[in-house]
C-alpha cells in the first residue's frame, strides 16, 4: 500500500488557486501539510486526473487513518540553502528534513575527513589542511573565479559549473584587456620596412626579437598562457565534478595534437603530390578532425552538466554535498 502511494504523484493549488503546483509525492504533501505550508482544504488531484478534492478527502482516502496533527506555530527549521533548489517548492522558507552524515567525505588535498558538523554545506576550508574547498560566496562569479585561480594546479577533487565558468569568463576578458594595448605597441614600434613587408619573415631574425615589437610579442604569448594551466585543471575537475574522468579533456587535446601532426606531414608530401603517403596525411586530417568535432560537442555538454549529488569517486560535491 505504501509503496503504491509512494509511486503516485500529485498537484496541488496554492492560495491563488490559479496555476497547479507540484508533482509532488504523498509523503511530501503529509509533511507539507504537518509544517503548515497546506491546510486540510488545500485541493489536490492525481497527476492525469481532472477531479479536484480536498487533502483531507485524499488523506482519509488513501491511508483510511485520521489527518496527522498540524503544528500550532511554523516549525523552526533553518532556511532552504541557496544550492538546494529542488526542494524549495516543496518546503518554502523551510529545509527538508535530512539525516546530515557526521562528515562530507575526504579532502582532496589532506585526505582527511571533512567534518560538516550538523550544517548542510561544506567549509570554505579543509578544518585539517586549511584547502581552500569552495568560494566563500558559492552565489559570486568573482569569488568562484579566485577559487579556480588558487586551484591552477590542482587536478584533483571537483569543480561547479560556476567556478569553471566564471574562470572562462574572467579570464577571456582579462586576457583581452591585457593583449590590446600590446598589440597597438608591436604595430607601432614596427618600422614602415616591416610593416609593408609581403611576408612576416622578419620574425625569424634576432633583430626583432630584441626590439620593442618582439617584447610586446612574447608578453602577448605569455599573457594567453596565464589562463592556460587554470583552464585545463578547472577542466578536469568540471568533468570530475559529473563523475567523468579528466582523461576525456586529455583526448581532445591528443586530437589536436594529431590534427597538427597530420598538417606537418602533409606540408611535407606536397612536392610528391601523388604519393601514398599524401593521401594518408590528407585523410587522416580530416578523421581527426572530425573525431575532434564530436568529441568537443560532447565535453562541452559535460561541461554545462549539474554537479552530481553528494559524493562520487572524485571526492564530495561543493555544491551538493550531503545529498
Amino acid at each position: 500500500m505504501i509503496a503504491h502511494m509512494n509511486e503516485r504523484k500529485y498537484f496541488y493549488l496554492g492560495e491563488d488557486r490559479k496555476k497547479p503546483l507540484g508533482p509532488v509525492s504523498m509523503q511530501e504533501l503529509s509533511a507539507m501539510l504537518q509544517y503548515g505550508q497546506l491546510t486540510p482544504e488545500t485541493e489536490v488531484a492525481v497527476r492525469g486526473g481532472e477531479k479536484w478534492i480536498s487533502l483531507r478527502d485524499l488523506l482519509a482516502t488513501q491511508t483510511q487513518t485520521t489527518l496527522p496533527p498540524v503544528p500550532a506555530a511554523p516549525c523552526n527549521l533553518p532556511p532552504v540553502p541557496q544550492f538546494y533548489p529542488q526542494y524549495a517548492p516543496y518546503y518554502p522558507g523551510m529545509q527538508p528534513y535530512m539525516n546530515i552524515p557526521e562528515t562530507a567525505g575526504p579532502c582532496p588535498n589532506c585526505n582527511r575527513e571533512i567534518a560538516l558538523n550538523g550544517k548542510p554545506e561544506l567549509p570554505e576550508r579543509c578544518p585539517n589542511c586549511d584547502y581552500l574547498l569552495r568560494p566563500a560566496d558559492p552565489t559570486s562569479l568573482w569569488q568562484s573565479f579566485l577559487v579556480a585561480m588558487k586551484k591552477s594546479f590542482t587536478f584533483k577533487g571537483r569543480a561547479t559549473r560556476m567556478e569553471y565558468w566564471s574562470l572562462y569568463l574572467f579570464g577571456s576578458l582579462i586576457s583581452m584587456a591585457m593583449s590590446l594595448p600590446l598589440s597597438v605597441a608591436e604595430v607601432v614600434s614596427l618600422s614602415p620596412e616591416q610593416l609593408l613587408a609581403d611576408d612576416e619573415s622578419y620574425m625569424f631574425t634576432e633583430e626583432y626579437w630584441s626590439s620593442m615589437a618582439g617584447v610586446c610579442q612574447i608578453l602577448q604569448l605569455a599573457v594567453s598562457l596565464i589562463f592556460t594551466i587554470p583552464q585545463i585543471s578547472a577542466g578536469v575537475r568540471r568533468l570530475h565534478d559529473i563523475g567523468k574522468s579528466g582523461w576525456w579533456l586529455g583526448s581532445l587535446w591528443l586530437g589536436i595534437m594529431a590534427i597538427i601532426g597530420f598538417l606537418i606531414l602533409t606540408l611535407a608530401q606536397v612536392e610528391n603530390p601523388h604519393g601514398a603517403m599524401l593521401k594518408i596525411s590528407i585523410i587522416g586530417i580530416l578523421g581527426s578532425s572530425l573525431g575532434t568535432l564530436v568529441l568537443s560537442i560532447i565535453i562541452l555538454v559535460f561541461l554545462c552538466r549539474d554537479s552530481e549529488l553528494g559524493r562520487n569517486r572524485y571526492g564530495t560535491s561543493p555544491k551538493y554535498p550531503y545529498l
